[in-house]
């Protein structure tokens, strides 16, 4: 689970994600805006159509969280992220996962130029 810290709290949430960037991959779609110098928050949306038992819904919403995590003390700051898993991320394996988050971490922008 994410710190509180780094979670969006509700009354921005709705604005994040219907007025926040696409981005598109095979396995989440991502949508994600620039706020003001408060640390990168996020959050992981795993819908009935991409799993119907709760179960899998949270393995799905566990596995995104922990990929993220490993990339959290990297990003900077102001960033808002909201993650929506696709099927293909309930077959896929934690490697491809991560790879992917990392992936479309960089293509945004969310890593200081340094790296």
């Amino acid at each position: 689970m994410l710190p509180k810290s780094r979670r969006i709290p509700r009354k921005l949430f709705a604005t994040i994600s219907f007025e926040g960037a696409p981005l598109r991959t095979p396995l989440f779609n991502l949508r994600y805006s620039r706020g003001r110098r408060s640390p990168s928050r996020a959050a992981v949306v795993v819908s009935v159509r991409v799993a119907r038992r709760a179960a899998e819904r949270n393995r799905i919403r566990r596995r995104l969280t922990a990929a993220l995590e490993s990339y959290l003390p990297q990003l900077q700051p102001g960033f808002f992220l909201v993650f929506y898993p696709t099927a293909e991320a309930r077959r896929a394996k934690f490697s491809l996962i991560r790879q992917a988050v990392g992936g479309a971490l960089a293509h945004i922008g969310a890593f200081p130029l340094s790296q």
